[in-house]
């Protein structure tokens, strides 16, 4: 019986210079649970490295040892989840990766002095010598190396990103592995290995790989997909399984699985049975060449940065003669080369090994009997390019049925795209072609190749608007005029020349936002020199425009109204051989009810697709946005008064409404804002018209911004609100999202901001002024009553409450801990880190009590709480244990020491308790602090914005402290006698927090808030050299005699109970 063995190895406790991490560990332990699980004892041997146990000497000397005993026919998995990191690579290597960097698994030990992190080039060598042993080689790589440094929705909304800052060296040729490559250097062939195995990495080359306390979001989809199949799957279904499936935890990932080496992707997963038979594909020769009955529609995918590979076996045989590259592919036929010479006498079959094209998930909304029939035709046709995701999956699109139709929404604007009647017999087929067309588009707009052997850099590529001797930067927003005259028309020249020291083909392509391919020009054999070659812009209709509103497509031309808001990416193709002529040109899809081109843009004209050796892309992405008016000296009015900003003496510029969703994606923005969400934030739409978006509002090329100190910029927002609903400004620089001004709401609902300082904004129009761009939210106020219950984690992880029976509950526990929330927020996130820290495992009832906390005093609020714990069974002879957030440590200790509270508790554990007092006690400071504190909760705990959004605004309505604000001054009656009562015979435990150490452990983000809002002095005026958590300083922290106190951790006062370093104390906890 063939063996599978495995090495894990699990990084959550880094050494301090290198950010922890959470869910590592976790995910060895749970892939363990699955292995173990599937696989007999005696044919599976587990080695494990956790934490500091994973040094690079132990990883490489466990794959040697224990890896190395594997034998012909056996399986080997590596499965690594920890940081990833970059580093500058010996120059020698250079001709092999342009780029000049490794990519390398951040060891526990790789950060100390003289330490490297595992790279890439010797992962490569450390495989192909297990690659000796005839074993199939899998190794699981949940983490990342590189990524977009612009924060997204999973950002926002908590996942931690699994990868640290690059290393500080450059490494040198000796230290890779025992100085291998030296002795191949000196032989006169350096090269990477590229050894038969399964490379499956948890996101592409520029995405991040994310984690939540569960686990990283690709070993949780991973496990989901093994467990519903039982792992009898091949490695390319698991592939397309895996990447729907991690839709459900993370916006931006997209798990990437690679056969290299001539791996069989079709092969079963760790060797074992895959359902169905492998399908081979009869091989011909026709005398000029071999081919096989296999093409795009059987799912063979030959992109540029992706050639198909097959396997060739002799009729008959189940053993592989040799492999053959996909030179040309058909709709059913293709041109292959093997890498053999086959006899043309014999009788040639031929299977796909390589992966499928990544697939394109959506979101299926379907009855599960459309579901089955759309299934069936995708699974005949795998040339479209779909994988159906789970109804609430985070996909672009989704599947609905609207009215007997089934119908293709984008799901960010919820717009109709396209769609087909449901009682069409074919319909399946006809919806297909939809699919087809979508994630062909979505599928070439990404088009990339990452490690070209040619520069990109000596093409340049570049558009220059008319009357202009300059060009534009690759990416840039345009201001128009909403006319169908020449003002409303942006033209130019879009040029490219060839600075390498050959000939090279170039192919512009423009992506219309109705999913259009459209080939603009095609110029073969561009000479070397550096001479511009013109590739459009010289044609009479070559110009962008806004375009109409398609519901006004047939009404008279004077009575169309404008789009708020275009795209223009164009994409340059440049190839060192002639273009071929298959599969790019696309035409456009009718959007709605209207059939519409590309009329947009001008001069659109079928060509050719490129298909070459080496090959690279260059993008243009132009955005025009309708100009809606002025700002100055006269009030403008924009979306029918729903905003107004009022007239300015001394400050200008140009306003517009523009859209944080575009129709189709934007490689350059971010969707920050979609991670709002989990604090039921929802972006304000001022559109008059369904299916347009005007969610930003644009104030750009500011002049007199220095005026705004003394008067500042008054903006109004009056939308439509029910009660508990107010509107939140926000803005975004693209790390950070930060409050704008001083908000509140007027008592006629209607919401005012006032801007004195314009925060440091990207604006990519050719401007000299400043810019505003504000995002609008609605958001959901909260607020708690005084209610203690039952706190239920569910199996995953989950928070749930049930005040039933609690007597009953009380009765039967022997040990209880009850969770007290401070000023800002509820119980949710401190049983949130009960469940992360493993609490509740120590504990047989775990409490919540949310309470009024801004205007009950704290006394009052802890003599309500003495009366319900008494009333449900917690006397002095059944104690509890209490958990306490801020002022929940102080409501804590007014119960124990001043409502002779003493014996109802055992210990009491605070966290950010501000036992000395808080700046939040005098208006100024607190009034900047809660403007800290949104800015806190906007970035890192969103489900928190329905707490901080209303104190903010109640601070800035009223000018007024609240009373529980007023208790936290150090000089208020409540803390003088609190901190004069006598100690109790209680035991206190107090954990405190630093952003300055956040900085050291690798999180600089609070610190950069506290800068961007400019609240820097402010911070110095208020702790001086003092550590601090942004709300109370450490030593106010621990003043509490007799405390058990820790060392300050690595967090800020929002997020003691969901940051690593939150979570490791409070497991260290003695409690």
């Amino acid at each position: 019986m063939a063996a599978l063995r495995v090495l894990q190895i699990g990084i959550d406790a880094y050494l301090p210079d290198v950010r922890p991490l959470n869910g590592c560990v976790h995910d060895v332990e749970r892939m363990r649970a699955w292995l173990e699980s599937r696989f007999a004892p005696a044919d599976l041997a587990i080695e494990t490295l956790l934490n500091a146990d994973a040094t690079r000497p132990a990883i490489i000397t466990q794959m040697r040892r224990h890896l190395g005993r594997a034998g012909t026919g056996d399986t080997i998995l590596i499965h690594y989840a920890g940081h990833g990191a970059r580093s500058t690579t010996d120059p020698a290597f250079l001709a092999i990766d342009p780029d000049g960097k490794d990519e390398g698994l951040v060891c526990h030990d790789s950060r100390q002095e003289g330490g490297f992190d595992l790279a890439d080039k010797e992962m490569a060598l450390l495989i192909e010598e297990l690659a000796a042993t005839g074993a199939n080689i899998n190794f699981i790589m949940d983490c990342c190396h590189s990524g977009s440094i612009t924060r997204d929705a999973d950002d926002i909304s908590g996942l931690a990103v699994r990868m640290t800052t690059p290393a500080p060296y450059q490494r040198d040729l000796e230290t890779y592995l025992e100085g291998q490559y030296v002795a191949m250097k000196a032989q006169g062939a350096l090269h990477v290995p590229r050894p038969r195995h399964l490379l499956m990495a948890a996101c592409s080359p520029f995405q991040k790989a994310k984690e939540s306390a569960a686990g990283g979001v690709f070993t949780t989809a991973l496990l989901e997909v093994l467990e519903a199949t039982g792992g009898q799957v091949s490695c390319a279904e698991l592939f397309m399984r895996v990447r729907a499936a991690t839709r459900r935890y993370a916006e931006n990932q997209d798990p990437q699985f690679e056969a290299l080496g001539g791996f069989d992707a079709w092969s079963g997963f760790l060797g074992q049975a895959a359902r169905g038979r492998q399908r081979l594909y009869h091989v011909m020769n026709d005398g000029a060449g071999w081919q096989v009955n296999c093409g795009a529609i059987q799912g063979l995918a030959s992109d540029q940065d992706r050639p198909a590979r097959l396997l060739m076996f002799a009729s008959g045989s189940d053993t592989p003669a040799g492999s053959a590259d996909v030179v040309k592919l058909g709709a059913q036929t293709s041109e292959i080369k093997p890498d053999f010479t086959p006899d043309p006498a014999i009788a040639w079959q031929a299977g796909i090994s390589s992966m499928p094209a990544p697939p394109l998930p959506v979101a299926d909304g379907l009855a599960p009997a459309f579901s089955t029939r759309l299934q069936d035709a995708l699974a005949a046709d795998a040339s479209i390019g779909i994988t159906l995701a789970a109804a609430d999956a985070a996909c672009r699109y989704r599947l609905v049925a609207d009215g007997g139709n089934i119908v293709i929404r984008q799901t960010e604007r919820d717009r109709l795209l396209c769609g087909v009647a449901g009682n069409e017999p074919d319909w399946p087929q006809l919806l297909g072609a939809q699919l087809k067309a979508i994630a062909t588009w979505e599928r070439l707009r990404g088009l990339t190749n990452r490690r070209p052997v040619l520069d990109p850099g000596l093409v340049d590529f570049a558009f220059t608007p008319k009357g202009s001797d300059e060009a534009l930067p690759a990416h840039a927003t345009l201001d128009v005029e909403p006319t169908e005259d020449e003002r409303g028309r942006i033209r130019g020249h879009i040029r490219a020349r060839n600075r390498s020291e050959q000939k090279l083909f170039f192919t512009l392509v423009y992506f219309s936002s109705a999913f259009g391919v459209h080939v603009l020009d095609v110029k073969e054999e561009v000479p070397p020199g550096g001479d511009w070659v013109e590739l459009w812009g010289s044609g009479q209709d070559d110009y962008m425009w806004l375009g109409t509103l398609e519901e006004d497509d047939n009404k008279p031309k004077d009575q169309r109204r404008f789009c708020l808001q275009a795209q223009f990416p164009f994409t340059l193709i440049v190839s060192t051989e002639k273009m071929d002529d298959f599969l790019l040109p696309q035409e456009p899809l009718s959007i709605g009810r209207i059939e519409r081109s590309s009329r947009a843009l001008g001069n659109v004209r079928p060509v050719n697709r490129t298909v070459s050796n080496d090959w690279f892309t260059h993008d243009l992405h132009y955005t025009l946005v309708s100009r809606q008016g002025a700002m100055g000296p006269q009030p403008v009015e924009l979306a029918g008064g729903q905003i107004r900003i009022h007239a300015h003496p001394g400050a200008s510029g140009a306003v517009s409404l523009a859209s944080a969703r575009p129709m189709t994606r934007d490689l350059s923005g971010s969707d920050f804002w979609k991670g709002l969400g989990a604090g039921g934030a929802e972006l304000v739409n001022f559109a008059a018209t369904r299916g347009d978006d005007a969610t930003v509002l644009e104030i750009t090329d500011i002049a007199g911004a220095d005026t705004l100190a003394q008067t500042p910029l008054d903006i109004s927002i009056n939308v439509p609100l029910n009660p508990g609903e107010a509107i939140l400004p926000l803005a975004f620089d693209g790390e950070l999202v930060l409050p704008v001004g001083t908000m509140w709401q007027e008592e006629d609902g209607s919401t005012r901001l006032q801007v004195h300082e314009l925060p440091d904004i990207p604006d990519d129009r050719r401007s000299l002024g400043k810019a505003l761009k504000l995002y609008m939210f609605k958001t959901v106020l909260k607020a708690n009553v005084n209610k203690l219950r039952r706190v239920v984690i569910k199996p995953d992880g989950r928070i749930d409450y049930d005040d039933s029976d609690l007597i009953g509950h009380v009765s039967r526990a022997h040990r209880i801990l009850l969770c007290i929330h401070g000023i800002i927020g509820d119980t949710q996130s401190l049983a949130q880190g009960v469940a992360r820290a493993g609490l509740s495992d120590q504990f047989d009832l775990v409490l919540a009590y949310d309470y009024e906390n801004l205007d009950t005093p704290i006394a009052d609020t802890a003599a309500a709480l003495k009366d319900q714990l008494a009333a449900i069974g917690i006397t002095a002879s059944k104690p509890l244990t209490i958990l306490a957030h801020s002022m929940g440590g102080l409501v804590s200790r007014a119960m124990i020491e001043l409502h002779d509270g003493a014996g109802l508790v055992s210990h009491l554990v605070m966290c950010g308790t501000p036992n000395g007092g808080s700046p939040f006690g005098r208006i100024d400071a607190a009034r900047n602090l809660a403007t800290l504190m949104l800015g806190l909760a906007s970035n890192f705990m969103p489900a928190l914005l329905g707490w901080t959004v209303p104190l903010v605004s109640a601070l800035n309505f009223t000018r007024k402290l609240t009373p529980t604000l007023e208790q936290m001054n150090p000089a208020s009656d409540f803390l003088r006698a609190l901190n004069a009562a006598p100690r109790p015979a209680v035991r206190y435990t107090v954990l405190a927090g630093d952003i300055e150490a956040c900085t050291a452990a690798g999180d600089p983000l609070p610190a950069r808030l506290v800068v961007k809002l400019g609240q820097s002095d402010l911070m110095d005026t208020l702790f001086g050299n003092r550590s601090n958590d942004i709300a109370v300083s450490v030593d106010s922290i621990g003043l509490v005699a007799g405390a058990t106190t820790g060392p300050a951790l690595a967090c800020h006062h929002l997020n003691y109970f969901a940051s690593p370093a939150g979570i490791a104390a409070l497991k260290a906890v003695a409690w």
